[in-house]
Formats: C-alpha cells, sequence, structure tokens
C-alpha cells in the first residue's frame, strides 16, 4: 500500500513526520532544561502520534470485500440489492470501516439512506474537479470476522453504472490516521437500467414476416430442406403428401421440411442527430422508449432482429444480434448508450446554432438483405455515409419529429409516435 494512501488527506497533522520529530525534539529540550511537566506531554503526544501510525498503517490491511448483485437488469422504477461481504482477515480489529464508490452517471440510480452523496476529490490527478461519490460507514467489524450489508438501490431512469472505483478506508481507534485501500470492481456486475417500456404496435414489422410465413410468427418452411416423413394425420396441408410414395401404395406419408426464419430486421440508430435539441435529452429519450419496446415484443414473437450502433461515448460502433444472446443484449446496450455530441470546429459551425458531427457507424451497419429501420430525429440531416450503404427499397426512416419524403427518396418513412398505441408521447 502506498505511505500517500496511508497518510493523506483525513489523518491528522500530529501523526505527520515533521510533527512527530517536534515532539522528540521537545522532549529532549525539556529534559534539558529541566521542564518535567512539558517533556510529559510532549512524550505523550510522541506515543499517541507513533501507536496511531502503526495502528492505522495495518488496520485497511486484510481487508476484503465482494460484491454481488443478483438483479442488474432493471427497468425504471424497479429495485435491486448490492450485497457486500465484508471480512477483516486478521486479528487486529476494525473499530470503524468506510466504503466508497463512484455514484452513477446521470442519476440513473438512487441507494438507500445507508449511503451518503459526497464530492470525492479527483484520484488519479492532483487538482481535478472532484467527482460524485457515495459512501457508507460500518461501525465495528471484529478480527476474522465477515459481515454481510445489503443495499436497496432502485432504477430511476435510462442508465448503466458500472462501479469502477471501489474504495475501503479505515484507521486507528483515535481517528488520527485514515488509511485507504482500492478494492478491485471488476467482479461487480454492470447494472443496467432499460429504457421505460411502452405500448407500441409491431403490425409494420410482423407483417412482413407472416405474408412470408403464412401466420407462423416469422417462421416458414424450406422445400429444399427435407427432414423426413410421417404417417399423415387430420389437419396436415395435402400439399405436403407425398404422393410418388402413395402411388406406390407405402400408405399416405407426410414430408416434414426444415423450418427457417425469414431475413431478419435491422434497426440502426441515428443518435447523434439528436444532439442540440434539449438538455434532458428528452426526445432522444422517447425514441429509445420506442425502440426498446419493439426490440422486446418482436423478440417475444420469435423474429431475429439486430441493432447498429454508432460510436459513443462507452462503446466503440457495433452490431449486435438478438439471435447471439437474447434480445435482453440489445436493451443493455441501448441502456448504455450515450451520445458522443462532438460539435463541429468552430469556423463550420451554422449561425443558426451549433452543428454536431453525425453518428459514425461501422461498416458492416448496412445489412446485406432483409429491412432496415434507421431510427433519427429528422430526415432533414441523414447520415451520408450510411444511406449510401442502404437500400432505399428495403428502407424505413422512423422519424422522432414530423418530416415529409423529399421526392424520389425511394424509402419509406414513418413517426415514431405513430407505432405508440394509444397516441404521442405526452
Amino acid at each position: 500500500m502506498e505511505r500517500k494512501a496511508l497518510f493523506g488527506r483525513g489523518s491528522s497533522l500530529l501523526i505527520s513526520s515533521p510533527a512527530l520529530v517536534l515532539f522528540g525534539a521537545g522532549v529532549l529540550l525539556a529534559l534539558r532544561l529541566g521542564s518535567g511537566g512539558v517533556a510529559g506531554v510532549c512524550l505523550f503526544f510522541l506515543l499517541l502520534g507513533l501507536a496511531a501510525r502503526w495502528w492505522g498503517s495495518r488496520a485497511i490491511r486484510g481487508v476484503s470485500i465482494q460484491v454481488e448483485c443478483p438483479r442488474p437488469r432493471l427497468f425504471p422504477g424497479q429495485q435491486t440489492q448490492l450485497i457486500y461481504h465484508l471480512e477483516n482477515g486478521k486479528a487486529l480489529p476494525l473499530i470503524w470501516l468506510e466504503l466508497s464508490q463512484n455514484a452513477p452517471e446521470e442519476g440513473c440510480l438512487t441507494p438507500d439512506d445507508a449511503f451518503e452523496f459526497y464530492l470525492q476529490p479527483a484520484p488519479d490527478q492532483e487538482g481535478g474537479a472532484p467527482v460524485p461519490a457515495l459512501r457508507q460507514s460500518f461501525s465495528f467489524v471484529g478480527s476474522w470476522q465477515t459481515i454481510q450489508v445489503e443495499s436497496t438501490w432502485t432504477a430511476q431512469r435510462r442508465g448503466l453504472y458500472r462501479v469502477h472505483r471501489l474504495v475501503a478506508r479505515s484507521g486507528d481507534g483515535f481517528g488520527l490516521v485514515q488509511g485507504e485501500q482500492p478494492l478491485p470492481a471488476g467482479q461487480i456486475p454492470a447494472i443496467a437500467v432499460y429504457p421505460r417500456p411502452v405500448e407500441v404496435d409491431l403490425s409494420l414489422f410482423l407483417r412482413p414476416q407472416w405474408d412470408c410465413a403464412a401466420g407462423h410468427q416469422g417462421w416458414m418452411e424450406d422445400n429444399t430442406v427435407l427432414r423426413g416423413c410421417r404417417e399423415y394425420q387430420p389437419g396436415d396441408s395435402w400439399k405436403h403428401i407425398n404422393w410418388r410414395m402413395a402411388a406406390r401404395e407405402q400408405g399416405t406419408p407426410v414430408n416434414l421440411y426444415q423450418t427457417i426464419q425469414p431475413r431478419g430486421l435491422r434497426f440502426l440508430l441515428d443518435g447523434e442527430s439528436f444532439c442540440g435539441l434539449s438538455q434532458d435529452w428528452r426526445e432522444l429519450e422517447g425514441a429509445l422508449e420506442v425502440l426498446a419496446s419493439v426490440l422486446s415484443g418482436l423478440s417475444g414473437a420469435g423474429v431475429d432482429c439486430s441493432l447498429s450502433l454508432p460510436h459513443s461515448r462507452l462503446f466503440g460502433p457495433m452490431t449486435v444480434s438478438s439471435g447471439e444472446g437474447g434480445g435482453d443484449d440489445l436493451l443493455f446496450y441501448l441502456a448504455g448508450y450515450r451520445c458522443l455530441a462532438q460539435r463541429v470546429p468552430e469556423e463550420s459551425r451554422s449561425p443558426q446554432g451549433p452543428a454536431f458531427l453525425p453518428s459514425r457507424f461501422a461498416a458492416d451497419a448496412a445489412p446485406q438483405s432483409g429491412t432496415a429501420y434507421l431510427i433519427t430525429c429528422s430526415g432533414s440531416r441523414l447520415p451520408a455515409a450510411l444511406m449510401e450503404r442502404l437500400d432505399p427499397g428495403q428502407l424505413w426512416v422512423l422519424c422522432a419529429q414530423d418530416w415529409e419524403v423529399p421526392a424520389r427518396a425511394g424509402f419509406r418513412s414513418l413517426s415514431l409516435d405513430s407505432l405508440r398505441k394509444g397516441g404521442s408521447r405526452p
């Protein structure tokens, strides 16, 4: 453990090296001058400082913390628990122990009253701006003792909470020395708060699937792949009867074909088009509510979907499919999506207001086949690099704001609010 961490902020000046040297010199000088009372006071503070330094330097050693989260995926309004297993693996008891961690960004989660909100000095740089943090205190942890503490967290809004700084702080019983020890936070699962669910109309997306699959919720039969035969049963289609075998008086067998899904649906989020509209990003949040609800509904209907996201604050440009890890993976990345909001350099800004760089998608964002749905704020400023790779005949532009499709555009447009059941978003 670094000495700076042991005797840094929070420790008393009485235990500093200059103070201890001064007390030691005071003892010798007082004895030389024959002042026993002053020598006794200096000796008391010298011994107190040495004892506090010894105790405080060893208090935080041997402390380990394991954190569990049984429910890391939430919707706004739901609750989860963080379970802390605190272990003091040494004979020296902990008179007090303080645990601090970084606060969730933008208030996506709020803890119970056991935590205190405070501004923590920047850990990586001197003079840096303080960062929001949370801390809770424990009164006593005995020798070789393990305690379990549960805290309740409530999901408030969409977001992704990753604990990247978990620090345990303890010290001597006099409160003169405070030592801190960073703990590994990688074991704590990321807590994702999904966009708020809304009721949506899925007919726009399911109709092409049903047209291909004759009402089998996106599934159809591949007549080129024969899995086998079985005897005819009431309700079987006469088209599936193997007439060749029936003509040979081998019964009335029915062919069983491989079932497949039609070409999947690709959703592309033009997040940067929502920059500069409002400080609370309500337009983007409304679009993500509709998109997340559509993805959840299609996943429940067995329709394979993929989601392409541009470069963002937490992730690079990516394309993730519901077939790889289920629909929850799509919602997870939507929970953590944050626009880059990179402004165009000053010399190229518009007089009407600040301009922002367009969304940067990966090269494989445009699907090779199937229908693509581009979610954007308005069609007046579409990402040109992406539009060049999309097939206009297989493209729907879903706009958060009203916009008329220009003549000869080649693609179709629809308002996102029209997908909401019960009208537009309030």
